[in-house]
């Protein structure tokens, strides 16, 4: 009997904000936290060669983009986890230096949606493993 499959899973589309503080303010100001953002929202992802803080990462193998009668444009990559050794899915948020990281063993792959409207910028709609 075979071991299973890990379950599949998706990097979370937002973090609750987060707190950020400086430890030596130069003589003569102040600090204040600028933080126009309430969540920290998914915009990147990737799969790294071994242990994130190597920070080596993986090319996708498969990249497609598409375009529907209403214009709207869909991107998509691929990459093949199975062949990697000791990979890692990597979740990036706007406006923080914050990341998840998730090893990829027993994983096949891992796809990336990104969708934009006519005339947008493309958003990050899902980062998922299986």
């Amino acid at each position: 009997m075979g071991i299973a499959a890990p379950e599949p899973f998706s990097c979370p589309l937002a973090l609750p904000r987060t707190e950020q503080s400086l430890k030596e303010v130069p003589e003569g100001f102040s600090a204040i936290t600028a933080d126009p953002y309430p969540v920290h929202e998914l915009t990147g992802f990737r799969v790294n060669f071994g242990p994130p803080t190597k920070s080596d990462g993986a090319i996708y193998d498969k990249d497609s983009t598409t375009r529907d009668a209403k214009g709207w444009t869909t991107e998509t990559l691929t990459w093949k986890v199975a062949v990697l050794e000791d990979p890692y899915a990597v979740c990036l948020y706007r406006a923080t230096t914050q990341a998840l990281v998730r090893p990829l063993t027993g994983y096949q792959e891992c796809t990336v949606v990104s969708r934009a409207a006519p005339g947008m910028q493309l958003r990050m709609e899902s980062a998922a493993c299986k």
